[in-house]
């Protein structure tokens, strides 16, 4: 009986604390929130970024490649990625730690641009804060060569490179490269059954084919050198500044190293008489042809397709297709004022393609071809003839920065004395095959 009462003696002790202990649960009222940090918020714009959750994002970049050594972050050196995994420290997208950790955002580039390549449309995947302000806050610590274009939720395992199915380049060259010798001026223009031959060659090109003549360190039977061409187009010729240029487009799944420019390079070499008709496709045989590999300037990655994420993400009601139509004026913007400005500029001051020329019989085209080689040798002897005939007077070039000279008929003829004449990079008159012979 004793037993019982203590008992029940605790069990009233109990019964009382219990609303007491049932209290002391209850949360804490909700503080409500002011309308500066509801506003705040609902922009994506906190002040302290570091608490918002990163999600799987594909940023379309464009930016010129003037001054910097690539795309792929390269420690000392000036890159593109460089630039933005800062840029996207300061703008609060990425943590500080992850700063130059790529692996652990989950980074990864569509294509690798080399030094001095540019981009209209490249695109990174990688883990960020996924608010569309972003874009304009990374904008604030770009250089204005560098933009980004957009910003686009995606799947977990989207890969910007993996899942591409084809790129798209764009090659900027003045059209006297394809001028016959004695035409090879700034006065040229392209005329349109030149146009129609060069489409033939670059056609040509499309379909499956072997190219390890069109890129450095690979053997015939290495299967990597399969490659598949969808289109190669030449565009519509312009002029600026008085001299005349065209772009040459080319589509494919994927592209090895310097296979774009020996493409084009092969060609010009083609067209001028260095080669056969036939070259190009000679050139998908075992037998090692020693192709020339058109300058850098002209070449930037002009857009990337995602065809295949597009049918299986893109109507699902949660991801948006990767197509960047909505971004077209800004992108177009974009490479007038900084890509294709960059390209005419340079050319129009250091006549890159010019010097260029000059190399082109140097090189040993049919270097296991000799049934073929004279060919060679008849457009050598033809552009040691056509320096001898040509007499082209040369003018004052207003597009140069050095001082306005006029060139003499003399001067011209001063190489046959085994003289060499003075850099004309004023002259608006090119004398290419003149220069062609002293080399």
């Amino acid at each position: 009986m004793l037993i019982l009462r203590k008992a029940w003696r605790h069990i009233v002790k109990w019964r009382e604390k219990i609303p007491i202990m049932a209290e002391s649960l209850e949360p804490p009222a909700k503080r409500i929130k002011t309308q500066e940090e509801e506003q705040a918020e609902g922009n994506g714009v906190e002040e302290n970024k570091s608490l918002l959750k990163r999600r799987k994002c594909a940023l379309v970049i464009a930016y010129c490649g003037k001054g910097y050594m690539g795309m792929q972050m390269n420690p000392g050196v000036p890159t593109i990625e460089g630039e933005l995994m800062t840029a996207l420290w300061k703008a609060g997208a990425i943590s500080e730690a992850h700063k130059d950790s790529q692996n652990k955002l989950g980074f990864q580039r569509c294509g690798r641009t080399d030094k001095g390549v540019s981009a209209a449309r490249q695109v990174v995947s990688l883990k960020m804060v996924p608010h569309q302000s972003m874009v304009s806050a990374i904008n604030e610590h770009l250089p204005e060569q560098i933009r980004i274009i957009g910003l686009k939720r995606v799947s977990k395992s989207f890969n910007s490179k993996n899942a591409c199915t084809s790129r798209l380049y764009e090659y900027l060259l003045p059209t006297y490269v394809f001028a016959p010798f004695k035409a090879t001026n700034m006065d040229y223009r392209i005329t349109a059954t030149e146009i129609n031959r060069i489409q033939a060659l670059l056609n040509m090109y499309k379909g499956t084919h072997k190219f390890h003549n069109f890129t450095s360190g690979k053997k015939p039977t290495d299967p990597s050198c399969h490659r598949y061409i969808m289109s190669f187009v030449i565009g519509s010729p312009f002029v600026k500044n008085d001299l005349e240029f065209v772009s040459l487009n080319v589509e494919g799944q994927s592209f090895m190293i310097h296979q774009i420019r020996k493409m084009i390079g092969l060609v010009i070499a083609v067209v001028r008489g260095y080669m056969n008709d036939d070259a190009i496709t000679q050139a998908f045989e075992p037998p090692q042809t020693d192709i020339p590999r058109a300058p850098a300037l002209g070449l930037f990655l002009d857009q990337v397709y995602y065809k295949s994420y597009n049918r299986r993400f893109g109507d699902d009601g949660v991801h948006e297709k990767l197509e960047w139509t909505e971004y077209e004026d800004t992108v177009s913007r974009f490479k007038d004022e900084y890509i294709y400005r960059h390209i005419i500029e340079t050319e129009l001051r250091e006549h890159v393609f010019l010097h260029w020329l000059h190399t082109l019989q140097l090189h040993d085209f049919y270097k296991s071809r000799q049934d073929q080689s004279t060919t060679h040798t008849h457009a050598t002897e033809a552009d040691s003839h056509t320096a001898e005939a040509d007499t082209l007077t040369t003018e004052a070039d207003s597009h140069t920065a050095e001082a306005d000279t006029h060139t003499t008929e003399a001067d011209l003829h001063t190489t046959e004395a085994g003289e060499s004449t003075e850099d004309q990079t004023d002259a608006k008159t090119i004398a290419v095959a003149d220069s062609e012979s002293k080399i």
